[in-house]
């Protein structure tokens, strides 16, 4: 019976801390099952890459509409940025993350930038065939004022001083017209010429109107 206790107390004293120990978790058990999953380098890098292959395929100049999808994919890689950003705040991989989202951040600033170079490149293109059109109707014995109207309204979207500049000019080119065929409807009217008066009267018109 002696024997018996002696294990019994044996068994007590080994087996049951054991079983204690099993059941309540140590402090950094209990901190690995709260943690939430953090992100890995795998899945970061695989992000960024993606953003920088839609922004150089974009590039192309047999792409089509390569100008919406470049912007679309500048805009799909701001999108990454903030979304891992977000992601980041805690995560034991926070400084890899920012390291890796600055280097996405300054081709998007690269990219905006040249967007706006090309855009404003373009715009003066444009702005220039227009002024060219619109001096070669103006510099006409008899210009066009509604085709030079035309002209302004197309320089409006580009250029709104040098719209008003154009316009100024029409002006002055109507009134000198004017003073024109004022001066020929008087010789006209002398020299009896009815059919030379009716002309000047259309343009007088025509000039008015505009």
């Amino acid at each position: 019976m002696r024997a018996f206790f002696y294990k019994l107390g044996f068994f007590l004293l080994c087996i049951v801390p054991l079983t204690l120990y099993v059941i309540e978790p140590s402090g950094a058990a209990c901190y690995a099952s709260n943690k939430k999953e953090y992100l890995s380098q795998t899945t970061i890098d695989t992000l960024i890459q993606q953003a920088f292959v839609n922004i150089n395929a974009s590039m192309g100049t047999d792409v089509p509409d390569a100008d919406a999808r470049h912007r679309q994919s500048v805009i799909d890689a701001k999108e990454t940025v903030a979304k891992l950003k977000a992601m980041a705040k805690g995560d034991p991989n926070e400084k890899y993350v920012l390291w890796k989202v600055n280097e996405l951040e300054y081709q998007v600033f690269l990219e905006e930038r040249d967007m706006v170079l090309k855009n404003t490149q373009k715009g003066k293109k444009e702005e220039n065939l227009l002024i060219a059109e619109f001096n070669k109707e103006l510099g006409k014995k008899r210009p066009d004022f509604i085709a030079l109207s035309m002209i302004c309204r197309d320089m409006n979207a580009l250029n709104r001083l040098k719209e008003n500049e154009m316009k100024r000019s029409m002006d002055q080119r109507s009134e000198a017209i004017t003073r024109d065929v004022v001066v020929t409807i008087e010789k006209a009217l002398l020299a009896g010429d009815q059919k030379c008066c009716i002309m000047s009267l259309t343009i007088t018109a025509k000039t008015e109107q505009c």
